[in-house]
């Protein structure tokens, strides 16, 4: 389990990781439980529900590399016969900056985690061809859970055909990633969730690739003090003009 504690203005909030369920904490005026693996009715606490891919790696990792699809195989396979190189917690700055473009392009909602929570609680991948960046994965983890969290390449930012070798190399970074979970004793590697969304497709059947076991995954809030909401949302406004 993950405890991150932040400050809004003058609100403290609490944001748990990989916790079972819910529970209520003190001393905070808000917090929030991400991908939680049990549904639950606690008072005050509003959940989430949500859909996602993931591995069991309780089995011997030639047995999750066979039950990959054969394409995705295939494409690791290309990927490295490409000259496709994987960097671990490196370059966390570029990344961000990609992580930044790539969300533009999409029109995603903005969403970054702060480098010190990457260096203290995450794995960040990176592939690079000819030294420059092609893609990068951030995962969070605690002692038995590996989440991905943010997914980004340059593909949207090359031709059609630089993109499909972009995207090999995206899925030679969530096999080390899951090569990586298995070798710290992890027992479940997360794909970080998927939407039905039509912009979002593409990254569903992406994950699909590794894994087609879906899990529940539960997300809870819970406000201690109104004046928290009126005052988050005051905050994500001045984000949102950027003053």
């Amino acid at each position: 389990m993950i405890e991150i504690d932040r400050k809004i203005l003058c609100f403290k909030k609490k944001e748990i990781w990989f916790s079972p369920g819910p529970f209520d904490v003190k001393g905070y005026d808000h917090v929030t439980f991400h991908f939680c693996s049990q549904a639950s009715s606690l008072p005050g606490f509003q959940m989430a529900e949500s859909n996602t891919f993931g591995i069991d790696l309780n089995r011997d990792l030639n047995v999750i590399w066979e039950q990959l699809d054969q394409t995705t195989r295939h494409q690791i396979t290309r990927a490295r016969q490409n000259g496709v190189k994987v960097r671990v917690n490196q370059d966390y700055e570029e990344f961000m900056e990609l992580n930044r473009r790539f969300r533009e392009s999409k029109e995603l909602h903005r969403f970054q985690v702060p480098m010190e929570e990457m260096k203290r609680h995450g794995v960040l991948f990176v592939s690079f061809i000819d030294d420059k960046m092609q893609g990068g994965q951030l995962y969070l983890e605690d002692d038995k859970n590996m989440r991905q969290v943010i997914s980004v390449s340059r593909r949207l930012e090359v031709d059609k055909d630089q993109g499909k070798y972009i995207g090999y190399g995206n899925k030679l970074l969530v096999w080390e990633a899951i090569c990586h979970a298995k070798k710290a004793g992890k027992v479940f590697f997360d794909l970080g969730g998927y939407s039905d969304e039509p912009q979002l497709l593409g990254a569903k059947q992406f994950k699909a690739g590794f894994s087609k076991d879906v899990y529940k995954s539960y997300k809870y809030n819970k406000t201690y003090n109104k004046a928290f909401d009126t005052a988050r949302g005051f905050y994500r406004f001045l984000k949102r003009i950027k003053i």
